[in-house]
């Protein structure tokens, strides 16, 4: 893709396309990302014909997580607050908000905030060679959601293994945990994914806006915003920031 924004969006129909862009960065989530993200997934909320919507991420990766230069440009109290309040919560609010079916089309590295986020989906497919992780632990930090929203997607046990160890997991162990749907060849990810956003396209909007709004208030009572205001405090530990630092110097 030629555009040098860092969310791509685009409208085919009644399915909607949002698609991170960062490939040279592994589609890190930065500020930019996490806006772009909020923005999009309330440009296809707000869209009438939008139906269903897709995202994935360009290159050999769904997205590597936070961006950890980004996390380490937070120097003060305020700094942090601002990044998880008007940046990281409102892009999950925006997934929280969308009442159309959200469809994950993995195609390669889902780590930290790139595994996180397929717990605010309601369908994922994945390519073979996908490998999933909630590593911030290894970082001196906290997976929210794993360690909130996991228990009741994963089960308690398998939440608590990967938010707890931080290990990659393939994409056989993923699909055994309920973290994704289904397994594909790489070349019929996407292809996959568009077969399933066109069932559910013809189902009545209404019905499906229903559903979302059930399985979302089912999300929201196990996700609360105190996860992410752990979160925001550990970032400013001066352990935590040596292990970033050490993570990027490595």
């Amino acid at each position: 893709m030629m555009t040098q924004e860092k969310v791509i969006y685009k409208v085919d129909g009644e399915i909607a396309w949002i698609t991170l862009n960062r490939p040279e960065k592994l589609n890190a989530l930065n500020r930019e990302v996490w806006r772009l993200m909020a923005k999009y997934l309330n440009e296809a909320e707000s869209d009438e014909n939008v139906k269903v919507v897709i995202m994935t991420g360009e290159g050999r990766a769904f997205s590597a997580g936070d961006d950890i230069r980004d996390m380490l440009s937070l120097e003060t109290e305020e700094d942090s607050k601002e990044f998880f309040e008007e940046y990281v919560a409102k892009a999950v609010e925006a997934f929280l908000n969308l009442s159309k079916p959200l469809i994950g089309a993995v195609n390669g590295l889902a780590y930290g905030g790139g595994t996180e986020i397929l717990l605010l989906m309601d369908y994922v497919v994945a390519s073979k060679n996908s490998v999933f992780a909630a590593p911030e632990i290894k970082l001196g930090l906290l997976p929210p959601l794993i360690l909130t929203l996991g228990p009741f997607i994963l089960g308690f046990r398998r939440a608590l293994n990967m938010g707890l160890f931080g290990d990659e997991i393939d994409a056989e162990k993923a699909l055994e945990y309920g973290l994704i749907d289904e397994i594909v060849d790489d070349d019929k990810l996407y292809k996959r994914a568009l077969e399933v956003a066109k069932i559910l396209s013809t189902y009545p909007l209404e019905t499906l806006r229903e559903a979302k709004k059930l399985i979302n208030h089912c999300r929201m009572i196990f996700m609360n915003r105190e996860a992410l205001y752990a979160l925001e405090k550990l970032v400013l530990r001066k352990d935590s920031k040596l292990l970033m630092k050490f993570v990027i110097e490595k």
